[in-house]
């Protein structure tokens, strides 16, 4: 289950709060993916692809489930 934010988004000990909500997250996907035969460089190599994607993706349109259906 993930939580909610304890701190206030002003708080410079937010980002670590998120951190800790999310390393456990990715090394359960990282350990499920592992599990199924790929290897585990080659994974997180795939993530960090996938999250640069994600941020250039997010940085032209911050809520895309907020645009009409095409």
């Amino acid at each position: 289950m993930i939580k909610h934010p304890e701190r206030p988004i002003d708080d410079p000990e937010r980002e670590v709060e998120l951190r800790l909500v999310v390393d456990p997250l990715l090394q359960n996907l990282i350990a499920d993916v592992v599990a199924e035969g790929w290897g585990t460089v080659e994974t997180m190599g795939a993530i960090r692809q996938v999250m640069v994607h994600l941020e250039a993706s997010y940085s032209q349109d911050p809520d895309p489930a907020e645009d009409p259906d095409l």
